[in-house]
């Protein structure tokens, strides 16, 4: 993974909301390790690592699953490199059952900012093609890496604001996600993102299609447990939070 960042709790934790604090799960916590992957470098070492039969045996859902297990294995293997230094680490990642704000934690950690526009995050040189993929929680106070000095919005012409098909954003800064989950729930946007492809930062660093394909199918998942769609419309509000 090529991007990381540290953040101190004391810079982001007060300001989540009740539940989602890293300090409520992880007693002692002092900072995160932020880690996260731009560009498509990440899926490339995936796919090289995998035999000829894997290549044949994975697919969809099953290729989504090959490659989150892979990349969490990564990340397991750092918090194994930190307890051997003697420190206490645990990592958490973006599905626990118990979420928190991995774009406040990635922002205050210096991987990426958030952009007023839209609802995507941004690196001077990946745009908006990163994933945040885990944080790992330490129990010492390490330096921070600070905030990027980024702000790739001002003086846009915003191209990503009128890009999404199902008019999600009906300007800058406001958001109406359940339009996006409704068109994504009827086949649309299948293959990848119209706002995340309209913004001009970045783009010689996009995802590999199919990597694309997967991240949407991930995000349908995420939408539709968030806004009730498909059988998650039979489980209450708060049940399925906890899933």
């Amino acid at each position: 993974m090529n991007l990381w960042g540290i953040a101190r709790l004391d810079d982001f934790d007060p300001a989540l909301c009740r539940g989602s604090k890293i300090s409520e799960r992880h007693e002692g916590a002092r900072s995160v390790i932020v880690i996260g992957a731009g560009g498509r470098d990440l899926f490339d070492s995936y796919l090289g690592s995998m035999s000829v039969r894997e290549h044949a045996s994975n697919a969809g859902s099953a290729r989504i699953a090959s490659f989150a297990s892979w990349a969490r294995h990564l990340v397991e293997n750092e918090v194994g490199h930190l307890k051997r230094a003697g420190y206490a680490a645990q990592a958490v990642y973006p599905n626990d059952p118990r979420q928190t704000c991995f774009a406040q934690m990635a922002e205050t950690a210096g991987l990426v900012v958030a952009s007023p526009v839209v609802d995507l995050l941004l690196h001077p040189k990946f745009g908006p093609w990163v994933d945040v993929r885990a944080a790992i929680v330490v129990d010492t106070a390490l330096p921070s890496t600070g905030e990027l000095e980024f702000d790739p919005c001002s003086g846009c012409s915003a191209p990503c604001l009128k890009a999404c098909p199902a008019g999600t954003y009906s300007e800058a800064g406001r958001s109406e996600l359940a339009r996006c989950a409704d068109h994504r729930q009827s086949g649309g946007c299948y293959e990848g993102c119209d706002v995340r492809r309209a913004c001009p930062i970045g783009r010689d660093q996009a995802f590999a299609p199919e990597q694309e394909r997967m991240r949407q199918s991930q995000k349908l998942s995420w939408m539709r447990r968030t806004f009730g769609l498909g059988i998650w419309r039979w489980v209450p509000t708060g049940l399925r939070r906890r899933f």
